[in-house]
């Protein structure tokens, strides 16, 4: 019919701008394990995903933004639900199965993380921004663990605490 508009449909393009962002934080993270922070640079991130510069930091900031983007998805785990879902859906009335279930999110988790955290450590002492970044991620890690404490001492798994 002439003159009926089609609605926009932005699907594909979101698929692949988010394609694009997951390639963009596997090569950082690829780059990171192989060379290490200093080593990691936009330009060389954008030339090895075959896009420009612009294109990396319209979806990143910087350098250090495009790492979290890293130590984020690590902390993701595998598959299509995030693990700190997955953990926050694990019920604290079952202490073994709570415990369990935490165990399996730590031995998929840690690998992953682990070597990018241990990166960013070494590397904090040379760069301000990174040394933030470390502190947020630290920050944020107590505050997780905090709240699995939480959830162990409301569920009477842990003794009462001493004045």
């Amino acid at each position: 019919m002439a003159g009926v508009k089609r609605q926009y449909d932005g699907t594909a393009r979101r698929a692949r701008a988010e394609k694009m962002r997951e390639s963009l934080i596997e090569t950082a993270r690829a780059m990171l394990v192989a060379d290490g922070y200093a080593a990691l640079t936009i330009p060389k991130v954008a030339r090895a995903c075959e896009v420009s510069v612009e294109s990396v930091y319209k979806r990143f900031a910087g350098k250090p933004a495009l790492v979290r983007a890293v130590v984020e998805e690590a902390l993701r785990g595998i598959g299509p639900i995030a693990a700190e879902t997955r953990s926050d859906a694990l019920s604290a009335a079952d202490l073994p199965g709570l415990l369990h279930g935490w165990g399996r999110l730590s031995a998929e988790v840690g690998p992953r993380v682990a070597p990018i955290l241990l990166l960013l450590d070494a590397a904090a002492g040379h760069d301000p921004e990174l040394a933030d970044l470390a502190r947020e991620l630290e920050e944020d890690r107590r505050a997780r663990m905090t709240e699995n404490a939480l959830r162990l001492a409301d569920a009477g798994h842990l003794p009462p605490a001493f004045p």
